[in-house]
């Protein structure tokens, strides 16, 4: 089995999740069939979060490999964020020099096509 269900003790009424590739995702809102798991991983040596849909015993296996995927091209990705954004500072009339000294990857959602990725200022960390 993938992963497993429990309630958190303490009489929090939140679902926890053990992903066997991913680690833990826990979730404090939920309804019955569809739940919103929120788990970290780490990305360009930053801790991010994961946001993920999934049912209350295991994460959406199409959005998970989706994520996977992304986590395992990093090289890609950082190249293609860095294209991308670099279009938007131009459209800005600002200078991006380097992508690791002034953004970060916050988080990475994903739906059943694709993922996006959530970018902040170093600064407004």
């Amino acid at each position: 089995m993938m992963g497993f269900l429990k309630r958190l003790s303490g009489g929090n009424t939140g679902l926890e999740l053990i992903d066997s590739e991913l680690g833990k995702f826990d979730n404090n809102y939920f309804k019955v069939e569809h739940i919103t798991w929120i788990g970290s991983a780490v990305l360009f040596g930053n801790s991010i979060e994961l946001l993920m849909d999934g049912n209350p015993e295991t994460l959406s296996q199409n959005q998970k490999q989706i994520v996977l995927n992304a986590l395992a091209s990093e090289d890609l990705l950082k190249s293609e964020s860095y294209i991308a954004i670099s279009k938007e500072y131009g459209n800005a009339d600002m200078k991006l020099t380097s992508l690791d000294e002034q953004l970060m990857v916050k988080a990475i959602t994903s739906n059943e096509n694709e993922f996006e990725s959530l970018i902040q200022f170093k600064n407004a960390a």
